[in-house]
């Protein structure tokens, strides 16, 4: 709900890439696309409610791409977005007629209010790039746009008392995630999308990714375990840091710390149990307990430049060395350790092959699902679920983001940011010594891989 260029589209598509990460089928359906492919023209006047013939094939759209949504939901769908405006009681009033007809379907409006002047001007600076204006002279499609949205306003009615009383589920946003207001919110799926959009914001920020230096489990492809990095791997731990202080120097401090960075994770991450395991610059070159997801302490509300985020094993906690805590938030996490292997740590994969060879097919069959045996073995879908915390951490933070973390961990973090199906996430192929740097944009996530020369540091640290 709500007039253009208030983000609606930025919020489904958000909501649908972290929906569908849970696990829940999600799927956004857009009232505008199916307008574009069968109405013409699409200036101004169609939007203007006086324009009756317009205002009917307006109409048509909407429930038209309803019963879509529905017949989807109908066929194995969990969640289904209806991405449209909206904006008036007549419209959300007949929604909901319709999809009271279907028994097991519950609507949830969302609307976005977003009177802050700045943050609007920049939604029609994006909306010029859309289909409706991308081959129009800007001025005239400003014109146009801003003549559209005049049209709204005319006749936009917000969710009211008279909703409430007919207990309708709403949320709304205001400016962006800076107010939220919430009604009539029952369930578990309902709750879930409040408390993350209420992470929500469009400040700019980059989060670094990347997998722990190699390690001796690497080298002789062992799995799991708690194994110090080779010297290749102290390599690229000292080459990291250095690059990230580049990057994010350092600002005075004006007390020191008196917490070291493994005493700080009970202030960040609230867990439901104990029982998650503890067991342009130079030298870059482009190219089972389930923790409950509560909202962490305001890591970045501090005065660093920089929160750096590793698992409680060895071999990520290696960087940790690299950074004074006086100057960057150091956050020893255990969210961030590797899958467990149950009793299959410290095995090769030949090892499992040949005792193991039914639970070898297995995890062959299904990646996603397989769980390794034994006490605490663990899925890719019990990493998810206790990654969920970290995810709604760096959606809340504001400044840069260094996460240094496992293979597993690391495909999972991607698929979420990249909005990567779940069946693909296993396979993605994520190597050591590399560096994700994540731009959160409107659009999506901007994505650049990047490679340390470790060879610089040679004669450096051979010599330690």
């Amino acid at each position: 709900v709500g007039l253009p260029a208030r983000g609606k589209s930025y919020i489904c598509k958000k909501l649908c890439r972290y929906l569908s990460w849970c696990g829940f089928n999600t799927k956004v359906f857009n009232v505008g696309n199916r307008r574009l492919h069968g109405v013409t023209p699409h200036d101004a006047h169609f939007f203007d409610n006086t324009n009756q013939d317009a205002k009917a094939i307006r109409e048509r759209l909407a429930l038209d791409t309803l019963d879509e949504l529905i017949l989807w939901l109908n066929h194995g769908g969990k969640v289904a977005i209806h991405d449209a405006t909206n904006s008036t009681v007549e419209r959300r009033k007949s929604l909901l007629e319709r999809v009271e007809r279907e028994p097991g379907i519950r609507a949830l409006f969302i609307e976005s209010i977003c009177p802050d002047p700045a943050v609007l001007a920049q939604n029609i600076q994006m909306k010029l790039n859309g289909p409706d204006y991308k081959f129009m002279d800007p001025e005239v499609a400003i014109n146009d746009f801003q003549a559209r949205i005049a049209n709204y306003e005319k006749v936009y009615e917000t969710i009211s008392e008279a909703e409430e009383k007919r207990d309708v589920s709403y949320i709304k946003i205001i400016n962006v995630g800076q107010k939220i207001i919430a009604n009539c919110i029952r369930g578990y799926l309902p709750s879930q999308c409040v408390f993350y959009l209420m992470q929500m914001h469009i400040k700019q920020r980059t989060i670094y990714l990347t997998r722990h230096g190699q390690s001796d489990f690497n080298l002789s492809e062992r799995i799991g375990g708690d194994p110090p990095v080779t010297l290749l791997g102290r390599k690229y731990s000292i080459a990291l840091a250095r690059f990230m202080k580049q990057l994010c120097p350092a600002k005075p401090h004006t007390e020191s710390s008196t917490t070291s960075p493994s005493q700080k994770e009970s202030n960040y991450f609230a867990s439901s149990g104990d029982e998650l395991f503890t067991s342009n610059s130079s030298g870059f070159q482009t190219g089972t307990a389930t923790p409950d997801p509560t909202p962490m302490t305001n890591v970045s509300d501090r005065n660093a430049p920089l929160s750096v985020f590793t698992s409680t094993l060895r071999r990520t906690m290696d960087i940790t060395d690299q950074f004074d805590p006086d100057e960057y938030e150091v956050n020893n996490v255990r969210f961030l350790n590797e899958i467990y292997a149950g009793s299959f740590e410290g095995l090769t994969y030949a090892d499992i092959e040949r005792d193991h060879p039914l639970e070898f097919a297995a995890r062959k069959r299904n990646k996603l699902l397989y769980r390794y045996p034994g006490s605490g073995g663990e899925s890719y879908i019990d990493v998810i679920e206790r990654l969920r915390p970290v995810i709604i951490e760096l959606e809340r933070m504001q400044s840069d983001a260094l996460v240094v973390t496992h293979q597993v961990v690391l495909r999972t973090l991607l698929a979420y940011f990249l909005g990567i199906p779940l069946h693909e996430m296993p396979t993605l192929v994520v190597p050591l010594h590399t560096l994700y740097c994540l731009k959160p944009q409107p659009y999506g996530t901007d994505v650049t891989r990047c490679k340390l020369y470790l060879f610089l540091l040679v004669h450096e640290i051979d010599m330690a």
